[in-house]
């Protein structure tokens, strides 16, 4: 980091659209990269698949370096995906074979409950706060709105996602073991975390 302060907004800024789609692949290749083998065309269409007003932003010298999405009752920041476009991009075959596995982690919120799609912070700046600085915003929006928890997923083995997410107060509430997962994708499990406001 360069010292430069780091400033949080509510909503990704349509020029960061593509930023955030690399910080997605690149912290969720484990979910994204058996689904669309090809890098390019899988960035191009978390891109095309991004909610923008679904997101707590962190930004620095007008670098995107860490984003944290989140749902409503309807989709969420990365939930936009266009059968369409998977079809025209990776053909009718792979296109069908990808919705149904992104099928595999269609999550609602529950009743006053803030579900988080994902955090992603840029390699660069990892251990430099930004990954709690996002979590602060999303208990600030979760309470503004009258909401009573927050809830994320952490995949089995993101051992340092986990410890950060209980220094700021999560709480483990189920582990779930799907060995069926790993025939699919580089991992078998999850973690479903919880903090109550």
């Amino acid at each position: 980091m360069d010292g430069q302060t780091i400033q949080y907004r509510l909503g990704l800024p349509e020029a960061m659209r593509h930023q955030a789609a690399l910080l997605y692949d690149q912290a969720f290749i484990q979910k994204f990269g058996p689904m669309i083998k090809d890098p390019a065309k899988r960035v191009e269409l978390i891109a095309a698949s991004i909610v923008p007003h679904l997101a707590v932003v962190a930004i620095q010298g007008g670098q995107l370096v860490g984003v944290a999405g989140f749902h409503d009752m309807k989709t969420c920041f990365a939930g936009n995906w266009r059968f369409n476009a998977m079809r025209h991009s990776l053909g009718l075959g792979r296109a069908v074979r990808a919705m149904v596995l992104l099928s595999l982690f269609d999550e609602k919120p529950r009743k006053n409950e803030l579900l988080v799609d994902a955090i992603a912070v840029d390699a660069g700046f990892r251990g430099f706060g930004v990954g709690g600085g996002l979590l602060k915003r999303l208990d600030e929006l979760a309470r503004s709105n009258g909401l009573s928890s927050v809830r994320l997923e952490v995949i089995k083995g993101n051992d340092g996602a986990e410890r950060l997410y209980q220094r700021h107060g999560f709480q483990v509430t189920e582990r779930k073991r799907e060995p069926m997962l790993g025939v699919f994708f580089d991992f078998q499990g999850y973690a479903t975390m919880v903090k109550n406001l």
